[in-house]
């Protein structure tokens, strides 16, 4: 990660292993969460080794009062990453993401719902709506793998603002059958289902045409098929 991002923390224990695991360079705060917020530092400050040591020790007497995160844009109009831990849920599911949403184009978040009692719909839809990755870590899971993996996606360039066409006689109509795609990353794969259905009149032919975003670069492939059903073998 670059000077040109910003990484944002909130705790618990496994805020640990990430923080000690974050690029040099990088920016990042640590911010507790309740019903307000506190933060670590006033401001997000790169990342060095005493700032991670001041960091530590703010970690080992936090405040009294754990406190609610809200991460802003820097006025180098450059991207946040989030990572946002949680126990519970929260009785404003749906502004939260909604706030998550309005703020997608400058942030992105991974999201880890720690033990039974985490909202499955609050991890879940913040890391749909900011074109993250959530993780869920009950029972005997381990936090680890499962940091670190969230930590790789973060720090690596991922597919974004994907779409797809259907390129098809008008007498044929396209279902999906699939939900649409957000975002992936790198060693993830994804498959798109959906049902053609009608008469072909013309053409034998159609395509598909994938267009999405990687490393800030725009990409676009296309793939043909038949239109001709093939014969039932058994």
């Amino acid at each position: 990660m670059d000077l040109g991002h910003r990484t944002v923390l909130a705790v618990p224990g496994i805020l640990l292993l990430l923080l000690k695991s974050l690029p040099m360079g990088c920016y990042f705060n640590i911010i507790g969460f309740e019903s307000s917020y506190e933060s670590f530092f006033p401001k997000s400050v790169e990342y060095s080794q005493k700032t991670m040591d001041e960091a530590l020790q703010n970690y080992r007497d936090p405040p009294a009062n754990k406190t609610y995160l809200q991460s802003a844009l820097p006025p180098r109009q450059v991207a946040n990453t989030l990572f946002l831990f949680t126990d519970g849920e929260v009785e404003n599911t749906k502004e939260v993401l909604d706030l998550v949403k309005t703020n997608a184009g400058s942030h992105r978040c991974f999201s880890f719902g720690i033990g039974e009692g985490a909202s499955t719909a609050l991890i879940s839809g913040v890391a749909k709506q900011a074109r993250g990755h959530a993780q869920f870590i009950t029972g005997q899971d381990r936090m680890q793998p499962k940091a670190m993996q969230s930590l790789r996606f973060a720090l690596q360039p991922a597919v974004v603002d994907i779409s797809v066409k259907w390129n098809v006689p008008k007498e044929v109509s396209v279902t999906p059958l699939s939900p649409p795609i957000r975002v992936l990353f790198q060693g993830q794969r994804a498959l798109l289902y959906a049902q053609l259905t009608g008469e072909r009149s013309g053409g034998t032919e159609g395509s598909v045409t994938v267009k999405y975003s990687l490393a800030k670069q725009p990409v676009e492939n296309q793939l043909s098929f038949s239109l001709k059903p093939t014969e039932d073998t058994g």
